[in-house]
């Protein structure tokens, strides 16, 4: 069994942050993080149930590494974290930490919300 690294971001969150703040809605930016952290923890249980680890997560961002075959789950993670948090969320797939992340860069500027698989054509873009 080999194991692969995802890299996730959650789509427009720090722009929802930052409208509660200037906007000084305290109220509603508690809502913001505790959805968000919500749906996080449910990664972390995820990532944990497949036998993956989380390497670092902060804020909506988490790296980890996961069985190859637990790829086939990510875009039922992403329905999941849509509707605990209201956002939407970009994974990049790839083999080392490096590649996940190249994907995840590639899908955040090329329509977010989606789960993008690193190959060496992103190295062009």
């Amino acid at each position: 069994m080999s194991n692969i690294f995802i890299s996730l971001n959650g789509d427009a969150v720090g722009a929802r942050i930052g409208e509660h703040i200037v906007n000084d809605d305290h109220s509603g930016l508690a809502q913001t993080a505790s959805s968000i952290q919500n749906a996080h923890d449910s990664i972390d249980q995820w990532i944990n149930s497949v036998g993956g680890k989380k390497i670092i997560g902060a804020g909506d961002d988490t790296l980890a590494m996961i069985p190859e075959e637990a790829v086939n789950d990510l875009d039922s993670i992403r329905e999941t974290y849509q509707k605990q948090s209201g956002h939407g969320l970009t994974i990049g797939v790839g083999a080392s930490m490096s590649q996940a992340s190249k994907a995840l860069i590639y899908g955040k500027r090329n329509g977010k919300n989606q789960t993008i698989h690193y190959e060496p054509s992103l190295e062009d873009y």
